[in-house]
C-alpha cells in the first residue's frame, strides 16, 4: 500500500522531532512497522538531526556524572576534595551552564512546535499533514541556529 507523502511527513516529524520509536509512529499512523524502517533508512533520518535535538542534554548530563564520580571517589576514600577535583568540579559546572540554556531554548521550540500541530491537528487534519515538514524544517533550523551552524 503506498502511503502520501503527508503520512510519511508525520511519520518522519514524530521520529526525528519526537524521538519518537518506529513501533510508536507505526501505532500512531497506521503504517506498517517494515515501511516506517523503510523510510528511517531511505530517507536517511538518523542523518537528519535526530541525535542534535538530544546531544546538549545528554553532554550536559555527561558533566553532572563527571562530577558525581569526583565525589563519590572522594567519599569513598572518606578524605576531602583536593584542589585539583576543586577546579575540575568548578569547570564541569561552568560548562554544564553553557551547555543548558540553548537546550533549554531548543526544548521549548520543539514543545511549541508540538503544541502547535496538535492544535492544528485539531481544527485541520489537511493542514496539519501539509505543515509537517514545514514544522520539521523550522525546529531543524532553529536548533541549528542554537548551536552556531
Amino acid at each position: 500500500m503506498k502511503h502520501s507523502e503527508s503520512v510519511r511527513g508525520e511519520a518522519e516529524f514524530l521520529y526525528i522531532v519526537k524521538n519518537k520509536s518506529p513501533r510508536e509512529i507505526s501505532e500512531v499512523t497506521g503504517v506498517p512497522l517494515s515501511t516506517v524502517h523503510s523510510w528511517i533508512k531511505k530517507h536517511n533520518w538518523d542523518d537528519y538531526g535526530r541525535i542534535r535535538l538530544v546531544t546538549p542534554w545528554k553532554v550536559a548530563n555527561d558533566l553532572m556524572r563527571q562530577i558525581e564520580q569526583i565525589n563519590h571517589l572522594a567519599i569513598a576514600e572518606r578524605r576531602p576534595l583536593d584542589n585539583g577535583e576543586v577546579d575540575r568540579i568548578v569547570k564541569l559546572v561552568k560548562s554544564s551552564k553553557q551547555i543548558y540554556k540553548p537546550a533549554e531554548y531548543a526544548s521549548v521550540a520543539i514543545d511549541i512546535v508540538d503544541r502547535l500541530g496538535t492544535f492544528i491537528k485539531n481544527r485541520d487534519t489537511q493542514l496539519y499533514q501539509s505543515l509537517t515538514g514545514i514544522l520539521l524544517e523550522f525546529v531543524q533550523d532553529f536548533t541549528d541556529k542554537l548551536k552556531g551552524e
